[in-house]
């Protein structure tokens, strides 16, 4: 059964705990593309809402969070190093020319990403 939405007032307390907001790069792997963005809260909100996996429409408008379409997020991470912090884990499925292009800009930074199959091909088209 999926969860239920939020209802508006529960986003706005929601939205009330947020200070900050940061994106890590992406990283992948052979099925999707992650991002974790990292909340910095004023003061933690109700546990309940820390534990819940936001619908688009959630993190989007009520959360303020901006990503490009095809994001989902999967889960929250506590973060140990910082306190008042949260990190939503979120992932996107990758097609083949999202995948590429995720190599040849790790070529073009000078990372070294593992060998396979698709790194061979990106790296012959270089």
């Amino acid at each position: 059964m999926p969860p239920l939405p939020f209802l508006a007032k529960e986003l706005e307390t929601l939205k009330a705990h947020i200070k900050k907001v940061y994106y890590s790069e992406k990283y992948m792997d052979d099925l999707y593309l992650y991002r974790t963005v990292t909340v910095v809260w004023t003061s933690f909100p109700p546990i309940r809402f820390r534990n819940k996996v936001c619908r688009g429409e959630e993190w989007r408008t009520g959360l303020g969070i901006v990503m490009s379409l095809g994001w989902v997020h999967v889960g929250w991470s506590p973060c140990e190093l910082l306190r008042n912090t949260d990190a939503m884990i979120f992932r996107k499925e990758i097609d083949m020319d999202e995948k590429s292009a995720v190599y040849k800009r790790a070529y073009e930074r000078g990372i070294v990403l593992p060998q396979d199959a698709l790194a061979a091909e990106v790296q012959d088209a270089l």
